[in-house]
């Protein structure tokens, strides 16, 4: 499902959090989040390379909810990888804010 986010301060916090969750959880098959998220053609990933911008993966950002039960990773996404990166919502408003994103699909 594709939806547009409306409100700029949830589509930022969201944005933040894919961000700090790429860097937290280990890539599957040794790629990148975004690497494995970024524009491709028939013949592979482009050569920008980079993340498509403006965008956040749902199905990534709900690993969240995931790692509640890990307490190291939790706090390495949190805190990011430097204090500007840091999130500004606590877990419990991040857990609410996916669960409602979930019911809509």
């Amino acid at each position: 499902m594709i939806t547009d986010v409306q409100d700029i301060e949830l589509s930022l916090h969201l944005t933040e959090l894919q961000r700090n969750l790429a860097a937290a959880i280990p890539a599957v098959g040794g790629t990148s989040h975004t690497r494995y998220r970024a524009p491709k053609s028939t013949r592979g990933t482009s050569d920008a390379d980079g993340s498509a911008r403006g965008f956040v993966d749902g199905d990534f950002l709900e690993q969240f909810l995931s790692i509640q039960s890990s307490p190291e990773i939790l706090s390495k996404v949190m805190k990011g990888g430097s204090a500007p990166e840091a999130l500004r919502l606590t877990p419990e408003e991040i857990s609410k804010i996916l669960q409602d994103l979930q019911s809509l699909h």
